[in-house]
């Protein structure tokens, strides 16, 4: 599905050149859920927009090969990469409001999504598609959501109806930038259990960024563990518990265990 190789990037600022993404290589299959977990600055979120050629930076130089579904990523032309985004692969962002527009109606944004890539050519279809969308992540009263405005929103609300957009096309990966950050405990549950229901249902393969190992202990099959831009560790989620080889990953777990006693 996913195949990343001696992934590098590069960010120029006024003092030079730096490398925050070094060497990076894994892979993902179809229907399979990864965390990609590390502290804060260790350049996961560089990496993944990396991945899903959304570079964070104009300034970034990207370097490698990125493999999504037989199409090598950062070769594509902005009109290639078009056709990947939506159809392909959805992408989840940190801050679910900064995803959705702040004036036009929901029902419009999703009608702009769909009739981009070919899939309505109407109103009454967006509003199919789109509803049927809204119900799959578990949103009560979807009619409602969809005649409204993102500021009309609570915040789990708000990463839901991303998650209905990033998911409306149907594809095969999303990539979950730290998609629980900004809620409350209870909420956190149920967006990762919506995604745990695409994959479930759907054989999407999921890419979930977090610095939580909870959640990747109850949710994930495999992690890669980041630190200073390089993969120190990969695996299976149940060896990693088990038997980490890395110091910087018994680190974190030994943080991990300190947090939730």
């Amino acid at each position: 599905m996913l195949t990343v190789e001696d992934l590098n990037v590069d960010y120029t600022t006024r003092s030079g050149t730096k490398r925050v993404v070094h060497n990076m290589g894994f892979a993902i299959e179809d229907g399979q859920m990864v965390g990609l977990v590390g502290e804060s600055g260790s350049g996961k979120s560089a990496a993944m927009h990396a991945v899903a050629g959304l570079p964070r930076s104009v300034k970034a130089t990207i370097t490698g090969r990125v493999t999504l579904d037989s199409k090598d990523v950062l070769t594509a032309s902005s009109r290639e990469m078009k056709k990947v985004h939506g159809p392909v692969l959805g992408f989840i962002g940190q801050n679910p409001f900064g995803c959705l527009h702040p004036i036009q109606s929901i029902e419009k944004q999703f009608h702009l999504i769909l009739t981009t890539h070919g899939r309505s050519h109407s109103r009454a279809q967006t509003r199919e598609l789109a509803l049927a969308a809204l119900d799959s992540v578990g949103i009560p009263n979807p009619q409602r959501v969809l005649s409204g405005h993102a500021h009309q929103l609570s915040g789990g609300m708000a990463q839901r109806v991303v998650i209905a957009m990033a998911t409306v096309l149907k594809p095969r990966l999303l990539i979950a930038d730290e998609p629980t950050t900004a809620l409350d405990p209870t909420v956190q549950i149920q967006i990762l259990e919506v995604l745990t229901e695409l994959r479930q249902t759907q054989n999407v393969a999921v890419l979930v960024v977090t610095h939580d190992l909870g959640i990747v202990a109850n949710y994930c099959q495999q992690v890669l563990v980041m630190k200073d831009g390089r993969l120190v560790e990969q695996g299976g989620v149940q060896k990693l518990f088990t038997a980490p080889e890395h110091p910087y990953t018994r680190e974190l777990l030994l943080e991990t265990a300190g947090a939730t006693s």
